[in-house]
């Protein structure tokens, strides 16, 4: 069951993805995202919490989710799961490794992660002025789009004005 133990890793890389994501939301610059994941204890923390969550999914009985997923596709087969079956039970004995692995690698994957923010955050003046040279050029090309400059179009014609006849 390879592909379970690596759907478990990818499910904890997601995890750590997601702290810089939601720091980064609330900090422009991204200085809060890149504390956190070059932050040694929180590297050690979320590694640690992640490898709890990972142990814990693996005691969750399986057959409710595979019974769902034969409901759900007429084509599946019922599969006569053990109803006492567990997600670590399926994933097989190799996937009790996975808690220790991922509380091992989270750390390695923050550090490399906060490199990443940390070269998006500096390319962030370029990046900016590239949307802002792009907005400029686009201006009145694009119908409804932004554009500082007013689209004739959109203008109302003046009261007295004769109307057009065509």
């Amino acid at each position: 069951m390879k592909l379970a133990v690596s759907g478990l890793m990818g499910a904890a890389a997601l995890a750590a993805a997601l702290v810089p994501a939601a720091a980064t939301a609330r900090d422009r610059d991204g200085a809060r995202a890149m504390a956190v994941l070059s932050n040694p204890e929180s590297q050690a923390a979320l590694g640690e919490a992640m490898a709890g969550l990972v142990e814990a999914l693996m005691q969750v009985r399986a057959a409710p989710f595979v019974k769902a997923l034969d409901r759900a596709d007429p084509g599946r087969r019922d599969r006569g799961i053990d109803p006492d079956a567990t997600l670590g039970d399926l994933a097989g004995p190799e996937a009790r490794a996975v808690p220790r692995q991922i509380e091992q690698r989270l750390p390695q994957m923050m550090g490399a992660m906060a490199g990443m923010a940390e070269a998006v955050d500096a390319m962030r003046p370029q990046l900016e002025a590239m949307a802002k040279q792009m907005q400029e050029r686009m201006a009145g090309t694009v119908p409804n789009g932004r554009s500082d400059q007013a689209d004739p179009a959109d203008t109302p014609p003046p009261a007295d004005a004769e109307p057009e006849v065509e």
